[in-house]
């Protein structure tokens, strides 16, 4: 069977739903977030205000391919990750991509507990949110699979995933 890989927005429930995906197929997780984190010993957040977008991007794309050579069962991507044409097209050749897509509103109040994302500005509202979203949507809309993570508890959004899956 295909690896799975989540993307969607920041915010929207990628590594959570995927630790719980992981859980209900009996299969390996990596957040590709985490990954990152590991091989250069700084976390995305922080790697872009120290170092800019761009080399984050090209470092990401690098770090994507060492663990698209041999992926795990669940990947959570970053949520540009999908962006990148190059990125988008290995994706959807490599695993069954699911965009994980929760509301803005509810996005807002997740990312209000933690480190701001630097594509955002202080205050994080609404209309910055969906300046990017809207940015990122055409990227996320090409995938295999949309669930929406509204008020849903992980294990629900991994099932509807799961239902899915097991009819490719």
């Amino acid at each position: 069977m295909k690896p799975i890989f989540l993307t969607g927005f920041m915010g929207s429930g990628k590594s959570t739903v995927g630790r719980a995906l992981a859980a209900q197929l009996g299969r390996s997780f990596l957040d590709a977030d985490a990954f990152f984190a590991q091989e250069t010993g700084l976390e995305p957040t922080f790697y872009i205000k120290r170092f800019g977008i761009d080399p984050f991007r090209k470092s990401e794309k690098i770090f994507l391919r060492k663990i698209l050579a041999n992926p795990p069962g669940i990947l959570s991507t970053g949520g540009g990750a999908v962006i990148d044409p190059l990125n988008r097209s290995l994706l959807m050749q490599k695993g069954f991509v699911v965009w994980i897509y929760s509301p803005l509103p509810q996005v807002l109040a997740r990312l209000n507990h933690r480190p701001l994302p630097p594509m955002l500005t202080k205050p994080i509202t609404l209309e910055n949110l969906q300046k990017l979203f809207d940015f990122r949507k055409p990227f996320y809309q090409k995938c295999h699979l949309k669930v929406t993570n509204h008020f849903k508890n992980p294990q629900e959004v991994a099932k509807e995933i799961v239902e899915v899956y097991a009819t490719i």
